[in-house]
């Protein structure tokens, strides 16, 4: 879609501010975004340090450059596959940094083309690549980090495989810190899926919200936790 010509040129890295900020509002709005979160709000953050480190800070620069050519594929619509080559090859090629964010970035477009295949055989290939890729990644950064590991639980969580995903999303929470945007965000996704009927461990996700309540309340209260702990503890009984 052709922007408006006197409209001012937004960055990723305002958008991905904007994100941040409403998580909240989002989540209540939408829970589905609570499994997905972590391919939108990773591919923006991908974006930013991309271009902070291509842009900014060149390594490298051969793989430095075909990194930045797969980024500048994967904001365009309908050249995931042609990002992906780029990605998956400076992987393989480029033991440095700019191979270890390869693996994150095919990762990432791997998870994005899962979602939206609507042949199911083809979605778990996706994922399953994904999850290769992230096994790779040595994880770097306090907004990166987590994030790669909230992919790897959205990853597990498409796969069927949800004590998986709670053990990445606990390592999310971990590499998170004190993050007050992004942990409770980790908490509250690890909730949703124990209070599901794919695990119902209703106790165990009652313990989860209290513990956003205690330690993040704005968080908690943008989110409407309380909603969903007076929830909980109904199916308790």
């Amino acid at each position: 879609m052709a922007k408006k010509k006197n409209q001012p040129t937004r960055t990723k890295l305002e958008d991905f501010n904007d994100q941040l900020t409403g998580v909240g509002q989002k989540l209540e709005k939408n829970k589905k975004l609570v499994f997905g979160i972590g391919g939108a709000l990773l591919a923006a953050a991908l974006i930013v340090w991309g271009v902070f480190h291509f842009y900014i800070t060149p390594q490298h620069e051969k793989a430095g450059a075909q990194n930045n050519k797969g980024t500048m594929l994967a904001m365009l619509e309908g050249n995931d596959t042609l990002a992906l080559k780029e990605f998956e090859a400076v992987a393989k090629n480029y033991s440095n940094a700019e191979g270890n964010v390869a693996h994150l970035y095919a990762a990432t477009v791997l998870y994005k083309m899962g979602t939206e295949d609507t042949v199911a055989a083809n979605a778990k290939k996706c994922y399953e690549q994904a999850l290769a890729h992230l096994e790779k990644y040595e994880p770097e950064g306090n907004l990166v980090a987590p994030a790669s590991q909230n992919l790897k639980a959205s990853c597990y969580i498409n796969l069927g495989k949800y004590n998986e995903a709670l053990a990445a999303l606990d390592n999310a929470v971990k590499l998170s810190g004190d993050n007050q945007d992004y942990a409770p965000v980790f908490l509250f996704k690890k909730a949703q899926l124990l209070e599901s009927d794919k695990l119902k461990k209703i106790d165990e996700a009652i313990k989860v919200y209290e513990e956003i309540q205690s330690k993040y309340p704005l968080a908690a209260d943008g989110m409407g936790v309380e909603k969903y702990l007076e929830r909980a503890r109904a199916k308790k009984g």
